[in-house]
């Protein structure tokens, strides 16, 4: 695993540094205002950036999510599928036009109707809640980690965002 050098910048925020495997590295500041600045050096001592990008909260938690494989799985993901067997976990993002967003999992009947559960819901912001009740309202901006078959998570995918 790649090593994070992390470092508080007092009055702006926290910045991070990664060295890359093909040598140079990433700067990435987190401000108290929620904008990330991210810093592309080509050589390790390079004094000035190649690459600078500014992101607001919204676009880097976008972007998280995509290189967190959420969008799309690379290989590495599909190989931990083949060890968990049939079973596989899958991320769903929810926004306000999915069907789901402002209900319970108990009025969907997610496991119910497709046999997948929800084993988790991850909120920003705000607290997750592991394992979560037929209760548990699902809010815009949610993620849903499901386990299940993967005809099971297709299914359950439908049901989350029809309109």
């Amino acid at each position: 695993m790649a090593e994070i050098q992390e470092t508080p910048l007092p009055g702006v925020g926290q910045k991070y540094t990664l060295q890359v495997d093909e040598g140079g590295r990433l700067v990435i500041v987190l401000h108290h205002d929620g904008k990330r600045d991210l810093y592309h050096f080509p050589e390790d001592d390079s004094e000035e950036p190649c690459d600078v990008v500014s992101l607001t909260d919204d676009e880097a938690r976008q972007m998280g999510a995509i290189l967190g494989g959420a969008f799309f799985k690379p290989k590495v993901v599909e190989d931990i599928e083949v060890v968990l067997g049939e079973l596989v976990i899958e991320w769903f993002r929810i926004s306000e036009a999915d069907t789901a967003a402002g209900k319970t999992l108990g009025e969907l009947q997610l496991r119910q109707r497709t046999g997948a559960s929800v084993i988790a819901i991850i909120r920003d912001g705000a607290k997750s809640l592991p394992n979560p009740g037929p209760d548990a309202i699902i809010s815009a901006s949610d993620t849903l980690v499901a386990l299940g078959t993967r005809a099971q998570l297709d299914e359950l995918q439908g049901l989350l965002t029809r309109a």
